[in-house]
């Protein structure tokens, strides 16, 4: 299936969308077949055996008569169709945005971050289809592709609702004509619906100490958090009357992907450009390649690519293809073996600093038969001190990584702790009530027998079962990543999980303070916050 168009528009009013879970396989059938994820209207179609149903009767079904109904989701590792149950079908929030996705005999509406599985097994964002797309489809006993004719979204004058469902296993379900979506992430299946929600911030949040607060409320993710906490904001004050949270979590680990040097490039089929250029673009969005978790090359978006510090420290990775100046904290992806390498969003990382000369790092390069990935053997890593220059970076949520210019394979940035400084700029008063915690996540984890393990280190989790072997222990690079029974130990039951609580620095540091919090350095962070 094809997509035709892609178009975003304002509502008059707010209107509901939904959601299903779909335990095994994360994604589900719309009404055409497509397999997609996140929050739709509730009229939208969802593929029920021969026929399809509207998303909201779904959710009367299981919320008031207890039906959990069956639906078909996509085995990307099979590329077969599969019958699943579509698993708590439910009201997520109001929205004010909403994306219609077009193709030449239906079309769809649902949240501008809902996921569309293409033909490469790839998800794209809804808001950034583009005309000519093909999304994934199935329909019973029988495949085809549904082209996008146009994805466009919207603004509404009033928010209205959406919703969700769950699939296991396959994370989506397929819409009513075929196309596959992915279903609820792993936070939204992780959490107790009756008082917990998830808000995500779609990227890396800008600095908030740093931009102007006229540009912070021009956000369009901070806009949406904001509106859905019941906070409202102006140049004199801000308003708590409608707060809707007792207590705000975040949920983000305290690991950094440290930066690089602003004349780096990144590799886009728009051609290269240096980061430090990016960065000036208007456009939010920049086209950039990276390895997907399947092992592929695929054509992904590079979201906020910006200063992030500055610094006179600089490590030089050289390689054949050239040589990378980054942060010793900066991670490429790299082949198994490396020092310090860990398994994260199917691909191995590792850090500048626990790199040493001889391990490879992953490249990729195109010739007239397409794209290949190859190892890179490091030639040689020195640590320099120069005069002090700005550092740069980028937040590919997809895949986690983008391809540099020179062909190298580099992890990008994420959310860290400026979500924290984010809300002292906007909402301190939150500290002072006591409001603000932090989820203490552990990064690495392993499975024995049904029973999580997990540690700050592999030799932790190696030591609390002897059955446990090192190559057992994953190391998540987010939390999204995480089994949903996991990271509801860890994030959202409140007999096992591991918080801290924020309150506000005394009045004399309380800027210094925070701009150490949001900096790249771990250590700094971890002491800073008593951890």
């Amino acid at each position: 299936m094809k997509v035709r168009s892609v178009q975003q528009f304002v509502m008059p009013q707010p209107v509901p969308v939904y959601d299903i879970t779909v335990p095994t396989f994360e994604n589900f059938t719309l009404g055409n077949g497509a397999v997609v994820h996140n929050c739709f209207v509730g009229s939208t179609p969802v593929l029920v055996g021969n026929t399809s149903k509207p998303m909201i009767e779904l959710v009367a079904d299981y919320q008031q008569r207890g039906i959990t109904t069956a639906g078909l989701a996509f085995d990307t590792t099979t590329g077969k169709p599969k019958a699943v149950l579509l698993e708590q079908p439910h009201f997520t929030k109001y929205v004010s945005e909403l994306t219609t996705v077009v193709f030449a005999d239906c079309q769809f509406e649902c949240t501008p971050d809902h996921l569309w599985l293409l033909t490469d097994n790839s998800y794209r964002r809804a808001d950034e289809l583009v005309c000519g797309d093909l999304v994934r489809t199935i329909l019973p006993y029988r495949y085809q592709n549904a082209e996008v004719v146009t994805a466009s979204t919207r603004t509404l004058d009033q928010p209205v609702p959406v919703y969700d469902l769950s699939v296991r296993v396959f994370n989506n379900f397929a819409l009513g004509n075929g196309a596959i979506v992915h279903n609820s992430g792993s936070a939204k299946k992780a959490r107790d619906s009756n008082f917990q929600e998830v808000l995500s911030m779609l990227g890396k949040p800008p600095n908030a100490l740093k931009n102007s607060l006229s540009k912070l409320l021009a956000n369009g993710p901070i806009q949406s958090v904001l509106q859905s906490l019941g906070l409202v904001v102006t140049a004199k004050a801000i308003d708590l009357t409608n707060l809707r949270a007792n207590k705000i979590f975040i949920l983000s680990d305290f690991d950094a992907d440290g930066p690089l040097v602003g004349t780096t490039r990144m590799l886009s089929p728009n051609g290269n450009n240096t980061l430090s250029v990016l960065a000036t673009h208007s456009v939010l969005r920049q086209p950039a390649y990276a390895i997907s978790a399947a092992g592929k090359v695929v054509v992904t978006s590079a979201l906020h690519t910006r200063e992030i510090c500055t610094t006179t420290e600089v490590v030089c990775v050289t390689t054949k293809l050239g040589t990378v100046q980054c942060t010793a904290d900066h991670k490429f992806v790299v082949s198994r073996t490396a020092h310090g390498a860990f398994l994260a969003n199917g691909n191995y990382y590792a850090a500048a600093q626990d790199l040493v000369v001889g391990d490879s790092i992953k490249s990729v390069k195109f010739g007239p038969h397409g794209s290949t990935i190859a190892n890179e053997a490091i030639e040689e890593i020195v640590y320099t001190t120069t005069v002090e220059q700005p550092m740069y970076c980028a937040t590919v949520p997809a895949h986690g990584n983008f391809v540099l210019g020179n062909g190298l394979v580099s992890s990008n940035c994420h959310i860290s702790t400026l979500l924290l400084a984010l809300i002292y700029r906007l909402a301190p008063t939150l500290f002072e009530q006591g409001r603000v915690w932090i989820v203490e996540a552990p990064l690495f984890h392993a499975m024995h027998n049904n029973k999580h393990f997990y540690g700050e280190s592999v030799s932790a989790v190696v030591a609390q079962n002897p059955k446990i072997r090192p190559d057992m222990v994953i190391r998540s690079k987010g939390l999204s990543e995480l089994d949903p029974e996991i990271l509801r130990r860890i994030a959202f039951d409140t007999t096992t999980r591991s918080v801290i609580q924020l309150t506000m620095p005394p009045k004399k540091v309380d800027m210094d303070y925070f701009v150490s919090l949001v900096g790249e350095s771990t250590a700094a962070r971890k002491k800073l916050l008593g951890i």
